[in-house]
């Protein structure tokens, strides 16, 4: 969740009558945000010193705070593409699954659009696109819910994340689990139930 947002809606909120804020107040620098080694979240603020420890591949990269509206263009835009076309998930597989499920979830990863996946399930946190059978729908989509309602980054990374997996598998897979997908579904609701749908 993007702590800064708050904090300027406060100081407009606390800003006298006929009053604009002038200036955001202790404006912080967008800084990458993830989940560290020992399953700690953060999307915000000084980064972990710990994490400076980490070598490169294994140091969070989910996403930017705030992210530009130049910077959201360019996200959209590679959603838009999807996974390249040989990773592609069709209803017929030639490729193993487990071979392009990592090129999907890496791509997710580099795009930025993949913290919406991290659940908090009985206080432990899963990551849904490699785990989607570890709640029920019902539960993935309170996750969504919650998450839209509390914060508009995550709310875009919901919508950007479910544009990246609609063009990650092939329209017949689409068209299978059109009857049960709902248009305020993200990113986890949708991976779930193709998930559901290929091994159905």
């Amino acid at each position: 969740m993007n702590i800064n947002n708050q904090n300027v809606a406060g100081a407009a909120a606390a800003a006298p009558p006929n009053q604009g804020v002038v200036a955001p107040p202790n404006a912080v620098a967008p800084v990458n945000g993830g989940v560290t080694a020992t399953g700690t979240i953060w999307t915000g603020g000084p980064a972990d010193p710990a994490l400076r420890a980490l070598p490169r591949n294994q140091t969070p990269r989910s996403p930017l705070c705030c992210r530009s509206e130049t910077t959201n263009r360019h996200v959209w835009n590679r959603c838009e593409k999807g996974v390249d076309e040989e990773w592609t998930i069709k209803m017929n597989n030639t490729t193993p699954l487990a071979t392009c499920e990592p090129v999907i979830h890496g791509d997710l990863k580099n795009v930025g659009v993949d913290s919406v996946f991290w659940m908090n399930h009985n206080g432990r946190w899963g990551d849904l696109f490699l785990h989607p059978d570890a709640v029920s729908i019902a539960q993935i989509r309170a996750h969504e819910e919650a998450l839209s309602v509390a914060c508009p980054y995550d709310r875009e990374n919901m919508l950007y994340s479910r544009k990246f997996l609609e063009n990650s598998v092939d329209q017949a897979l689409r068209r299978k689990i059109a009857p049960s997908l709902r248009p305020e579904d993200g990113g986890p609701a949708f991976w779930s139930l193709i998930k559901c749908a290929l091994h159905g």
